[in-house]
C-alpha cells in the first residue's frame, strides 16, 4: 500500500508559502505545538471576520501575527482598540495553553483586495447565508456569479451537502 501526502506539502515553495516561518534547533516541537494551538484559537475566535490565513513569524525573542482578511476594519476597531483586545486574550490564552508567546509580539492585518479570490472566504460567507436560513440555491448560484466576474479567478466547484432547505 503506498501512502498518501498531502497536496499542500507538494505546493510549497512552488505556489504556497509556509504557514509558519521560523527555524529552531532547540525546543522545535513545543515552538509547533504553540503555532498549532494558537491557530486553532484564532480560528475560533475570529470566526465571521473573514479571516483568510493566519501566518506566524518568529525571531530570536519576537513574534508576528500577520491577518490576512477581507475586513480589516472589523479586526482593528475604533483606534486600534479591537488589536489591543485581540493582544490581551492572547496573552490570557498563553497562560492557559502554554503558547511560549513573548511578552511584546506583532500583530499586523493585511486586507484583501478581491475576496472572491480566497476559497475559505468565500466558504465563510457561503455559511454565514446557510445560518441566516436563505435559500440554497441562489446563494450557490450568487456565489458562482460573484467568484466568476473576478478576472483571477479561472473556476470554482462548490459542494454543498446535509439537511438543506428544511427537510
Amino acid at each position: 500500500m503506498s501512502h498518501s501526502v498531502h497536496p499542500y506539502s507538494f505546493r510549497l515553495g512552488v505556489i504556497r508559502d509556509w504557514k509558519s516561518r521560523w527555524f529552531r534547533h532547540k525546543g522545535y516541537s513545543e515552538l509547533l505545538k504553540s503555532d498549532v494551538l494558537l491557530r486553532e484559537w484564532l480560528t475560533k475566535r475570529l470566526r465571521g471576520m473573514y479571516i483568510a490565513d493566519i501566518e506566524i513569524e518568529r525571531g530570536q525573542n519576537e513574534l508576528n501575527l500577520i491577518l490576512k482578511t477581507s475586513r480589516p476594519g472589523l479586526l482593528i476597531g475604533r483606534g486600534g482598540e479591537g488589536i489591543e483586545k485581540l493582544r490581551q486574550e492572547i496573552l490570557v490564552q498563553n497562560s492557559k495553553l502554554h503558547l511560549n508567546l513573548p511578552k511584546n509580539f506583532k500583530i499586523s492585518v493585511q486586507e484583501i483586495k478581491a475576496p472572491e479570490t480566497q476559497a475559505r472566504i468565500v466558504a465563510q460567507m457561503v455559511a454565514d447565508d446557510l445560518e441566516k436560513r436563505m435559500r440554497f440555491r441562489r446563494i450557490i448560484n450568487q456565489t458562482l456569479e460573484k467568484a466568476m466576474a473576478n478576472r483571477d479567478v479561472k473556476g470554482i466547484k462548490v459542494a454543498l451537502s446535509g439537511r438543506l432547505d428544511g427537510a
